[in-house]
């Protein structure tokens, strides 16, 4: 198992700057929600997405796809900070499964300042690409993403 998504970790210092700088093809966000959340497909597909790709990437939830960053409730906050949870629930997803590491995050100052963002990194995989095993959706899709 490759650890080059280690170069997208960040730190507290560099997620407010991070944000701004908007999505790009190693950075994708996606808005709040939980993990158990129905929409937890959707981060799903940005993991396999990043595992398609060489260094892997991030995927930071909290941020609205127009750049908002309101940032996650505790109780959402709560739903990400086991990776092992997380991986457990990308499972069903990809077969083998996704790498990814979590943490969740709170901005210390600037505009940003008391908001929870949780940061997944997704390691590369190391024979790419990740299928799917999710019926009717196929890798393809992950690596045609302008985003994965």
């Amino acid at each position: 198992m490759t650890t080059q998504a280690h170069h997208y970790r960040i730190t507290d210092q560099e997620l407010p700057e991070a944000i701004q700088a908007g999505e790009r093809p190693g950075v994708e966000f996606k808005n709040a929600r939980g993990r158990q959340d129905a929409s937890f497909w959707e981060v799903a597909r940005a993991a396999l997405g990043k595992a398609n790709r060489p260094d892997g990437g991030l995927i930071i939830i909290g941020v609205d796809d127009n750049g908002n960053a309101p940032g996650l409730s505790e109780t959402h906050a709560t739903t990400w900070m086991n990776a092992d949870h997380v991986r457990q629930a990308l499972a069903p997803y990809a077969d083998p499964f996704v790498w990814v590491d979590t943490e969740v995050r709170t901005v210390a100052a600037g505009p940003l300042a008391n908001r929870r963002f949780a940061v997944i990194s997704v390691r590369e995989f190391d024979q790419l690409p990740v299928p799917t095993t999710v019926t009717g959706y196929t890798s393809e899709h992950s690596r045609a993403s302008p985003h994965g």
